[in-house]
């Protein structure tokens, strides 16, 4: 049965990878292309499925564009839209087309990485709470999020003191 990790285990150093890996973005952000770029760099052969019609739409430019093309023209990583996940099998992912609902079954996968959107991060709140009585928390202290949220969240922090 293949290794399933996060994005995140895989980015710290967590996660061992075989040589063929599925990432699985569901987010539609940085996470999924970045991690699959991340792998490839390694050697290692990735299919990306995405249920959207495009990968990582809501990646900032130019970033997005540098990191598609780096995918694009690996030979090693392949691209399949439209696509979810059903279950994980022994070397074997099944899947299927999220708008004709058209099975598939994705062979040879020795790992698989769900790029699934994050976690917040905490660990600053309360040392500041302590030396400071009026500590707002904001961006992916509070919630991941894109920066454009995290910019609204800071506005209307500003707007309420």
């Amino acid at each position: 049965r293949p290794n399933v990790f996060t994005a995140r285990q895989v980015m710290e150093g967590k996660a061992q990878l075989g040589m063929s890996v599925l990432v699985f973005d569901t987010v539609g952000r940085a996470e999924g292309a970045t991690v699959a770029d991340y792998i490839a760099d390694q050697g290692r052969k990735v299919n990306i499925v995405t249920g959207l019609e495009r990968l990582a739409p809501d990646m900032p430019s130019p970033t997005r564009h540098h990191t598609l093309e780096k995918l694009m023209g690996n030979p090693s990583v392949t691209i399949t839209p439209y696509t979810a996940v059903f279950e994980v099998g022994d070397g074997v992912v099944e899947a299927y087309n999220v708008v004709t609902w058209e099975p598939k079954t994705i062979e040879g996968i020795d790992s698989v990485v769900f790029a699934a959107g994050g976690i917040a991060e905490e660990t600053l709140v309360e040392p500041l709470r302590a030396c400071h009585g009026s500590v707002r928390v904001i961006g992916d202290s509070f919630q991941p999020r894109d920066i454009e949220l995290s910019i609204i969240d800071g506005h209307r922090v500003g707007r309420e003191i």
